[in-house]
């Protein structure tokens, strides 16, 4: 990571580029190290995921 550079944290506990794991929701619903499911997960229960 670089300073500067947006971070974003998964539910399942992993962090991305912001930029990169926005590219990767295009093509899929899951985490892109764990293929966790985030269709099955409600974004109401944690306010600081963003993407």
């Amino acid at each position: 990571m670089v300073a500067g550079v947006e971070v974003v944290w998964t539910p399942c506990e992993h962090q991305f580029h912001g930029e990169c794991l926005r590219r990767w929701f295009e093509r899929a619903g899951s985490c892109p190290l764990c293929r966790f499911d985030f269709d099955q997960y409600s974004l109401a229960s944690r306010p600081d995921f963003m993407v």
